[in-house]
Protein backbone atom coordinates (compact mmCIF):
# COMPACT_ATOMS: atom_id res chain seq x y z
CA UNK A 1 0.00 0.00 0.00
CA UNK A 2 1.32 3.44 -0.80
CA UNK A 3 2.02 5.78 1.86
CA UNK A 4 -0.71 8.46 0.63
CA UNK A 5 -3.06 5.40 0.79
CA UNK A 6 -1.91 4.53 3.99
CA UNK A 7 -2.28 7.83 5.35
CA UNK A 8 -5.69 8.18 3.91
CA UNK A 9 -7.07 5.11 5.86
CA UNK A 10 -5.87 6.18 9.27
CA UNK A 11 -7.29 9.49 8.83
CA UNK A 12 -10.31 7.88 8.23
CA UNK A 13 -9.69 5.10 10.96
CA UNK A 14 -8.60 7.81 13.18
CA UNK A 15 -12.22 9.67 13.03
CA UNK A 16 -13.39 6.32 14.03
CA UNK A 17 -14.97 5.67 17.36
CA UNK A 18 -13.26 3.14 19.48
CA UNK A 19 -15.95 0.69 21.17
CA UNK A 20 -14.50 -2.17 24.05
CA UNK A 21 -16.16 -5.18 23.56
CA UNK A 22 -15.27 -6.55 27.15
CA UNK A 23 -18.58 -5.04 27.97
CA UNK A 24 -21.63 -6.77 29.82
CA UNK A 25 -24.37 -5.69 27.46
CA UNK A 26 -22.25 -6.80 24.46
CA UNK A 27 -21.34 -10.18 25.52
CA UNK A 28 -25.24 -10.34 26.71
CA UNK A 29 -26.07 -9.43 23.19
CA UNK A 30 -23.49 -11.70 21.81
CA UNK A 31 -25.07 -14.15 23.36
CA UNK A 32 -28.47 -13.56 22.22
CA UNK A 33 -27.92 -13.03 19.01
CA UNK A 34 -25.93 -16.27 18.83
CA UNK A 35 -28.94 -18.55 19.87
CA UNK A 36 -30.96 -16.59 18.04
CA UNK A 37 -29.39 -17.45 14.79
CA UNK A 38 -29.27 -21.26 15.68
CA UNK A 39 -32.61 -21.38 16.04
CA UNK A 40 -33.10 -21.78 19.56
CA UNK A 41 -36.24 -19.88 21.44
CA UNK A 42 -34.84 -16.42 22.04
CA UNK A 43 -36.85 -13.33 20.88
CA UNK A 44 -35.30 -11.01 18.87
CA UNK A 45 -35.31 -7.53 20.77
CA UNK A 46 -38.02 -6.59 18.69
CA UNK A 47 -39.79 -9.75 19.36
CA UNK A 48 -39.43 -12.01 16.28
CA UNK A 49 -39.11 -15.12 16.49
CA UNK A 50 -35.70 -17.05 15.28
CA UNK A 51 -35.14 -17.58 11.71
CA UNK A 52 -35.89 -20.89 10.37
CA UNK A 53 -33.89 -22.62 9.30
CA UNK A 54 -30.77 -21.41 11.31
CA UNK A 55 -28.59 -18.96 10.55
CA UNK A 56 -25.35 -19.87 12.41
CA UNK A 57 -22.56 -16.90 11.83
CA UNK A 58 -18.77 -17.05 12.67
CA UNK A 59 -17.63 -15.30 15.93
CA UNK A 60 -16.38 -12.55 14.18
CA UNK A 61 -19.68 -11.18 12.89
CA UNK A 62 -21.17 -12.19 16.08
CA UNK A 63 -19.06 -9.36 17.98
CA UNK A 64 -20.07 -7.00 15.00
CA UNK A 65 -23.51 -7.48 15.19
CA UNK A 66 -23.58 -7.53 19.01
CA UNK A 67 -21.91 -4.34 18.99
CA UNK A 68 -23.98 -2.65 16.41
CA UNK A 69 -27.08 -3.67 18.25
CA UNK A 70 -25.76 -2.09 21.65
CA UNK A 71 -24.39 0.73 20.11
CA UNK A 72 -27.57 1.28 18.01
CA UNK A 73 -25.09 2.14 14.72
CA UNK A 74 -25.79 0.92 11.26
CA UNK A 75 -24.24 -1.57 10.47
CA UNK A 76 -22.26 -1.47 6.56
CA UNK A 77 -20.86 -4.01 5.04
CA UNK A 78 -19.96 -5.44 1.33
CA UNK A 79 -21.51 -8.73 2.27
CA UNK A 80 -24.90 -10.31 3.08
CA UNK A 81 -24.45 -12.26 6.28
CA UNK A 82 -26.18 -9.81 7.88
CA UNK A 83 -28.89 -9.67 6.46
CA UNK A 84 -31.32 -11.69 8.50
CA UNK A 85 -30.06 -9.23 11.19
CA UNK A 86 -31.85 -6.10 9.72
CA UNK A 87 -34.28 -4.90 11.49
CA UNK A 88 -33.81 -7.67 13.92
CA UNK A 89 -31.34 -6.67 16.51
CA UNK A 90 -29.63 -3.99 14.04
CA UNK A 91 -29.87 -1.57 11.61
CA UNK A 92 -28.17 -3.27 8.52
CA UNK A 93 -26.67 -1.19 5.12
CA UNK A 94 -25.57 -3.71 2.21
CA UNK A 95 -22.72 -1.69 0.57
CA UNK A 96 -22.33 -2.93 -3.18
CA UNK A 97 -19.05 -3.26 -4.51
CA UNK A 98 -20.47 -3.14 -8.05
CA UNK A 99 -18.96 -0.29 -10.10
CA UNK A 100 -21.87 0.21 -12.30
CA UNK A 101 -24.95 2.60 -11.11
Amino acid sequence: MGSNKRGQMEEVLDRLPIIDINNQTILQAYAQIDAWTHGRAVVSSTGAPPPRPAKPMGQNDLWIAATAHVTQFTLLSTDNDFLHLDRQWLNFLYVSQDKHP
